[in-house]
């Protein structure tokens, strides 16, 4: 419809940093409130146009039609503050999201949008995964053990 109409689109995907931790640490039944949580605190953002699912483990989709991609990034800074400010009663360590942004252009098919996305947010993902294990790298080394 997006298309067809020439209105603006924007599709958003973000995962939760490392969240591999939270079950190897607390267990899966708590890794499925994290991610119960976090769905519902993402959900409370959005309007009832836009379109919410998990599309794998720790990661989701948001669909944002009539929305551009400066206001799709303001969805995604209000997500990603929303997520890192959750407190201990919810999560049981701070959490952090990565969140990949693209808008549907006029040369766009709902294909090619998507694949566009998965190409950039495979890319960010490398960088701040690499920028947080450097992080906790640098945490071990500092406290005195030596790996």
């Amino acid at each position: 419809r997006a298309h067809r109409y020439q209105n603006p689109l924007c599709l958003a995907i973000f995962d939760i940093d490392l969240f591999k931790s939270v079950n190897d640490e607390f267990g899966h039944d708590v890794g499925d409130e994290v991610l119960r949580t976090i769905s519902s605190v993402v959900s409370s953002l959005l309007r009832e146009t836009d379109i919410f699912c998990r599309i794998g483990g720790e990661e989701f989709a948001i669909v944002m039609p009539e929305t551009e991609l400066k206001d799709a990034r303001v969805v995604s800074e209000r997500l990603r503050k929303s997520v890192a400010e959750l407190s201990e009663e919810l999560v049981p360590k701070p959490l952090t999201v990565s969140v990949g942004l693209s808008n549907m252009t006029r040369w766009d098919s709902n294909k090619s949008l998507l694949k566009n996305l998965i190409k950039r947010f495979i890319r960010l993902k490398i960088l701040v995964v690499t920028r947080l294990l450097q992080r906790k790298m640098n945490r071990v080394h500092n406290s005195g053990v030596v790996l």
